[in-house]
């Protein structure tokens, strides 16, 4: 016996009724979600009210953010005005302690100017006081150079006694210290002071007199002596001596 396998084809409008019908069924499905997502509530407040409420938020953090702007402005301003005037401050003190002290200066150099003043003519005027026969250095002062060997010295002679004679006279010059470890002391010839015509005075009251000295080489001066002598009437070859600390003299120059 034979058997014999059949196989039956489906007619095209069979196709076609089941493709119909999965059409129909989706869109029934689009449909019914459609009017799920239009009629829900929640779908409505989420699709329509969060995007208000998120524009009202972000416009409220700008309005936030532009009020702390402005305080942080505004302290920054006010900073800046502290430290400014804080800084002005500090500039005009530290002006007027410079003007106070150069004031302070000021005032002791011309103190210790005038103070030297009056002891010099009340020397001049009160013969009295401290008074030596004849004459007497009254003042002498060391002046460095360009050359640290050349000094410029100033020597004011007075006449303590009788200021109504002429009193007239020359000097010498004598300066003392230390060359390597010998003390030595180097005279007029060493020293090339003004040749002894010119080393001469004459005055009734007082007289200032003005020269240069060179030190040798590797010296280092530590006093200076000077030597007057008197060549008028009965005082004739009279002569009147005095020793000076260098160092004081040194002093006296810068001060005056």
């Amino acid at each position: 016996m034979q058997h014999r396998v059949v196989v039956r084809r489906r007619g095209r409008a069979a196709w076609i009724g089941w493709l119909a019908a999965a059409i129909g069924l989706s869109l029934l499905s689009a449909g019914g979600y459609a009017a799920y997502r239009h009629w829900d509530p929640h779908v409505v407040t989420a699709a329509f009210a969060d995007p208000e409420s998120e524009l009202d938020q972000l416009r409220q953090e700008r309005r936030r953010l532009a009020r702390e702007l402005r305080d942080a402005r505004s302290e920054l301003a006010e900073l800046r005005g502290r430290s400014t005037f804080e800084a002005r401050s500090r500039e005009i003190d530290a002006k007027t302690c410079e003007a106070v002290r150069a004031s302070v200066a000021g005032l002791e150099s011309t103190v210790a100017d005038l103070r030297e003043e009056v002891a010099f003519y009340r020397n001049v005027a009160a013969p009295e006081q401290e008074v030596r026969a004849g004459i007497r250095v009254m003042r002498v002062t060391m002046r460095p150079t360009d050359d640290p060997q050349v000094w410029t010295y100033t020597m004011v002679l007075v006449q303590p006694t009788r200021r109504d004679r002429l009193v007239q006279g020359s000097y010498e010059l004598q300066v003392g210290g230390m060359q390597g470890k010998q003390m030595k002391t180097f005279g007029a010839a060493e020293l090339r002071v003004p040749p002894a015509p010119e080393r001469v005075f004459s005055f009734r009251s007082f007289q200032e007199l003005t020269g240069q000295l060179h030190l040798p080489p590797g010296f280092s001066p530590s006093r200076l002596a000077v030597t007057l002598r008197v060549q008028d009437g009965k005082n004739q070859a009279a002569e009147v001596e005095d020793s000076f600390e260098w160092s004081r003299l040194v002093v006296a120059a810068k001060e005056s």
